[in-house]
């Protein structure tokens, strides 16, 4: 336990004793714990004391922000763990109570909207998802400016539906946008920047161009490898990504370490049955079925 969780539960274990039972103060800790305890990855911890969290809002008519906050929060808690039908309530909770209390174009809005475009995106609704994202992105831009680095992410998922769509010009037009924004705002060593360019990397290399998006990806890769804890999920989604375009290069053997690191990762990260491991297990069999492996290729397949 480091010394910012050893504080925040200090501050939590006062309140308790101090306050009534259904305080608003004892919940707003629980959120702001949730929120560290969710960067280290401790996610059931985070979610048991969101749940507390959202029953003190609930019970104590706390303000709809107030409860959107920790419905929004679970719902992202419950799609990094990959349960998104679990999800998908919680942010469309969080969407209702901000559209209603909120005005249309607050930034709690847009960020709603984005939260629920993901979810609808991993869960093969592409046509509403988009529209969501072209909705957060109106918001967002009126709020922060058509520069903010609050844009860049709605730019790169919007950019992900498109580019699986095939408009690749429009998807290489959003990528570029959200890339050049992060780095002006954070400076190429950033892990926004890392992710940006693990985003078009990924790009170039499915729409038959790996020599562009090989170093993108190798680079995007370096960065949250020092920048982030080792286990996190998200390094192995870039080693996967780099192992891909590898693989496309006929670099097969360079390509099968990466990916073969990168289920690693995951799967330790995520537990051995998480939907992220579908796409590295696919990215294996077409890399074995290039090398001319097709044994190895039907293993992952059937995995």
């Amino acid at each position: 336990m480091d010394s910012a969780e050893v504080l925040f539960r200090q501050a939590l274990d006062m309140r308790e004793l101090l306050l009534p039972e259904n305080d608003q103060r004892i919940a707003e800790t629980h959120l702001r714990l949730s929120g560290l305890l969710t960067s280290r990855g401790r996610y059931a911890d985070a979610k048991e004391g969101l749940f507390r969290a959202l029953e003190i809002f609930e019970l104590s008519g706390a303000p709809p922000v107030d409860l959107s906050a920790a419905a929004n929060r679970l719902g992202q808690i419950f799609w990094i763990e990959g349960d998104l039908e679990g999800a998908e309530p919680y942010f469309r909770r969080a969407l209702s109570e901000r559209r209603e209390y909120l005005e249309p174009d607050h930034p709690l809005v847009g960020e709603s909207l984005n939260n629920l475009a993901v979810l609808l995106d991993d869960l093969g609704k592409a046509k509403e998802a988009e529209e969501m994202y072209r909705q957060a992105l109106v918001v967002v831009e009126k709020g922060f400016g058509e520069s903010s680095d609050q844009v860049a992410p709605i730019l790169g998922n919007l950019a992900l539906i498109l580019s699986d769509r095939g408009e690749i010009q429009e998807a290489d037009s959003l990528f570029l946008r959200a890339l050049e924004i992060d780095e002006a705002t954070f400076g190429s060593g950033h892990p926004n920047v890392a992710l940006d360019k693990l985003n078009l990397g990924t790009h170039y290399c499915d729409t038959g161009r790996p020599e562009m998006g090989v170093d993108l990806t190798a680079d995007a890769l370096r960065v949250l490898r020092a920048t982030l804890d080792s286990g996190q999920f998200e390094i192995g989604v870039a080693g996967s990504a780099y192992g891909m375009c590898l693989g496309r290069m006929g670099r097969f053997t360079e390509g099968e370490r990466e990916l073969l690191e990168a289920l690693r990762i995951v799967a330790e990260a995520l537990g051995p049955d998480h939907a992220r491991l579908h796409r590295i297990r696919v990215r294996l069999a077409d890399l074995y079925d290039a090398w001319g492996n097709p044994e190895q290729a039907e293993r992952y397949r059937r995995d």
